[in-house]
Formats: C-alpha cells, structure tokens, sequence
C-alpha cells in the first residue's frame, strides 16, 4: 500500500480590501432605504418639535455682542429711530446710516444733503429727516 502524501495547498494572501469611505455607504443606505429615511427624518422633526413644546421653550432672536461696532451701531439706532405711531404701524421703515472712518460728517454735509434729497424724491419714500439731527458724539 503506497500512501500519496498529499502537498499543503498554499493558501494565497487575499488582497487588501478598498475601505469604502463612510459618506459613501451612508449614501448607499439612504438609497436603498429612502423612504425609511424620509420617515426618519419626519420623526425627528415630530420629536424636536414636541419636546420643544413640552420644554415650553420660545424662539429667541436676541444676540448682541457688547461693544462691538455693528452692536454700537445698531444701539444708536434703535436710541435716535422715532417710534412707529398707531396709523403707521403697517408701513414699513427704513433707515440709512453714513460712518466716515476718519473726519466728521459735518465735511462731507452737501454729499450727505444731496443724497437725502435724492432719497426724499423716490415715488416709495413718503419722507425724510434730516441726519445731522442724529450725529453720534464723536461726529463720525
């Protein structure tokens, strides 16, 4: 009886797998299961506006950076702006500022002038002040 050794195959090294990026599969997944996702993205809305309103929280839109030049700004705007009255309380309001980074306002008044008249006459205004009744301290 011959006995037939049989050789040890050789087990050859697999080759390295490419790591799909993550974006990527999170996108295959959403494909594949869109409206599971769509109805996932539904339910988290439904529970962040529940518990919105079971925490009783309010939309807040105040944000004010305290000394800084947008914030200085809009302070002296809100302290020189006329206050709506009754009959006007539908119309709309606007206010133009003019800052010189170096001077006073008081040198370029007829640039300034020229400019409020040309606002003045537009047929949407229905009227005008005049801006050198609201100068900052520094004249600027």
């Amino acid at each position: 009886m011959t006995t037939i050794l049989e050789s040890p195959t050789k087990q050859r090294p697999t080759p390295p797998t490419e790591r799909v990026p993550a974006f990527h599969r999170l996108g295959a997944f959403s494909a594949r299961r869109a409206w599971w996702v769509v109805a996932a993205w539904g339910l988290v809305v439904i529970g962040a506006t529940l518990g919105s309103s079971a925490l009783n929280a309010s939309y807040n839109a105040t944000f004010t950076l305290p000394g800084s030049p947008t914030q200085i700004g809009a302070d002296l705007l809100k302290a020189h702006s006329p206050q709506p009255s009754a009959a006007a309380s539908n119309a709309a309001s606007g206010s133009i500022v003019f800052h010189l980074s170096s001077g006073s306002l008081k040198s370029d008044q007829a640039a300034i002038e020229s400019s409020i008249n040309a606002v003045g006459k537009l047929s949407t205004v229905a009227s005008v002040s005049d801006p050198f009744t609201l100068v900052s301290p520094d004249g600027r």
